[in-house]
């Protein structure tokens, strides 16, 4: 797994929605949140450990790849939903935290609708990028993976 801020950023998170969600009765919302990190976390184990089963953009050129090369592909992915979970993680302490700030059908549901929706537009606007980026490191990977090779086997 990269290092990466995101983790520290996710403990955190993790302990102030346990911190807060527990003693007020909010436990299924903490829960939810630790649910969430779990799925995501095993997420970004399994397409470290198992690269060579993960789809990239370029697939021809991402298969013709040595191992060691795909999980630095797959390290940008790592990164990626490290953060993603970071995001998910923040709306959930946002839920958490506007949930008990009000009454029902109050301000606080349009705020906790707006801060789902501004994640989700966010989140869904960035994924070109991603996927610029990873098209990009496996282009490069490759690119030097035949450099490397000596010109008898081109």
């Amino acid at each position: 797994m990269p290092r990466s801020w995101s983790h520290v950023v996710n403990l955190a998170l993790l302990i102030g929605l346990i911190a807060y969600g527990l003693p007020g009765g909010g436990w299924m919302v903490a829960a939810g949140g630790m649910a969430a990190t779990a799925l995501l976390y095993a997420t970004i184990w399994l397409i470290g450990r198992y690269p060579e089963h993960a789809n990239a953009p370029n697939q021809e050129k991402y298969d013709a790849l040595p191992r060691a090369a795909k999980q630095r592909v797959m390290a940008v992915m790592q990164r990626w939903v490290g953060w993603e979970t970071a995001g998910i993680l923040a709306v959930i302490a946002s839920v958490q935290q506007l949930s008990r700030a009000g009454p029902s059908g109050g301000a606080s549901e349009t705020t906790i609708l707006l801060v789902v929706f501004g994640f989700t537009v966010l989140s869904t606007a960035a994924v070109p990028f991603l996927i610029w980026r990873v098209q990009a490191t496996v282009n490069t990977l490759y690119e030097q993976t035949q450099s490397s090779r000596s010109p008898s086997e081109h």
